[in-house]
């Protein structure tokens, strides 16, 4: 009896489908890049418009980066990490499911010497219990309003348990974050749980020469108080109030801050509309830089206290340049006032200060005598050509 075909063609069929399936995986996938149009060269990062664009990893050729600010994508809420060589402060930790106790965890650390919850909403304070929990927190800075919910409720709950010191945070109030670097609150006086976005407490970050103005959810009546008791509040960074809702940034406020680069935390198509158009149109009116956490994803600023360097999580890396000011008439360093003084790069408020204190000075070499200021910088200076000594 003769045995049948079937089965030996079948396998042949088999081993036909194998043989093709291992020409492709092997032979051909691994160059399908070369064959396709517009594949032949890496794509470039992507950064933000009109600015140069950066490998991250190329940051320490610009700057030698000491403090670091995380804006971090928590969704429709706000967190903040600031990173000092001595200090790390967490403002607000978003909702709780926003992600920014896996943040922390990736950075591995494991103190937040400060936590400053700016007002007690959910989309501020959400992550907070479990931040408590999971981190040696050595101090909470709260603006002392009540809110009745079960979340307020488990946050203040969790601190008493863990008798970690919880102070009432007021304008005027200071802490030092590293020897050239603080914080001083400019917001609440007399907050009220009747406006809980007013409550908010409003933070002056100082690095050096850069500063940051973190804003919590303050609405215009509160950027009026601060205005009247800080007419000098002008910031190189803004933290937009309340995901850019109209109910704050007003014009007179923008105009007082005068913001380098505005940052603004919403989750994309919420659904409050935030950020608002008229918002937007009015930081663009200030010629700030604008990033949304929305379209950026994190955002991270390190400074070396002069220089920022941003990364985005979506959007590439590019630099602030050093507080140049644009070159104009020539500026005598023995008579100038604080605000001239500054037009000349490498010198912000604290280091005019300084420079007047000195004063009367003999030659440009002198300006090494200030803090900060080191052959380069003063190699910088001289290019600049508008700094002189007029002999007193």
């Amino acid at each position: 009896m003769k045995r049948s075909r079937v089965v030996p063609v079948f396998i042949l069929f088999l081993i036909l489908v194998v043989a093709i399936s291992l020409v492709v995986r092997l032979v051909i996938l691994p160059h399908i890049g070369e064959l396709l149009p517009g594949k032949d060269k890496e794509e470039p990062v992507v950064g933000i418009p009109g600015e140069e664009v950066l490998d991250p990893d190329s940051i320490t050729a610009f700057i030698d980066p000491v403090y670091k600010v995380h804006f971090i994508d928590v969704g429709q809420g706000d967190a903040i990490l600031i990173q000092t060589p001595s200090k790390n402060v967490l403002v607000d930790g978003g909702e709780r499911r926003g992600g920014v106790v896996d943040y922390l965890l990736d950075l591995t650390i494991d103190t937040l010497h400060l936590l400053i919850s700016t007002h007690p909403h959910a989309d501020h304070i959400g992550a907070l219990p479990d931040v408590l929990t999971k981190f040696a927190v050595l101090e909470v800075i709260d603006p002392g309003v009540v809110h009745t919910t079960n979340l307020f409720t488990r946050y203040l709950k969790t601190i008493d348990s863990l008798e970690i010191p919880f102070v009432v945070g007021r304008a005027g109030m200071k802490r030092d974050l590293h020897d050239h670097a603080y914080m001083e609150l400019l917001h609440p006086v007399d907050p009220t749980e009747k406006h809980l976005n007013d409550a908010s407490i409003v933070v002056m970050l100082v690095l050096e020469q850069v500063t940051v103005l973190l804003t919590g959810d303050i609405e215009k009546r509160s950027e009026a108080e601060i205005l009247s008791r800080y007419p000098d509040i002008q910031s190189n960074v803004l933290k937009v109030a309340h995901h850019g809702s109209i109910t704050s940034s007003s014009d007179d406020f923008l105009k007082a801050v005068s913001p380098e680069v505005s940052v603004i935390f919403c989750k994309a198509d919420n659904n409050y509309g935030f950020p608002h158009d008229q918002t937007l149109s009015l930081l663009s009116s200030v010629k700030s830089k604008i990033l949304r956490t929305d379209i950026c994803g994190t955002i991270i600023m390190a400074t070396d206290g002069d220089a920022c360097f941003w990364t985005t999580e979506k959007d590439g890396s590019f630099v602030i340049p050093e507080h140049s000011n644009d070159a104009g008439s020539p500026v005598d360093v023995n008579s100038a006032s604080i605000d001239e003084l500054t037009r000349i790069i490498h010198i912000g408020p604290s280091r005019a200060q300084q420079l007047v204190t000195l004063r009367p000075i003999h030659l440009l070499d002198d300006l090494l005598y200030i803090q900060g200021i080191d052959e380069k910088r003063l190699d910088d200076i001289k290019r600049q050509n508008i700094a002189f000594v007029n002999q007193p």
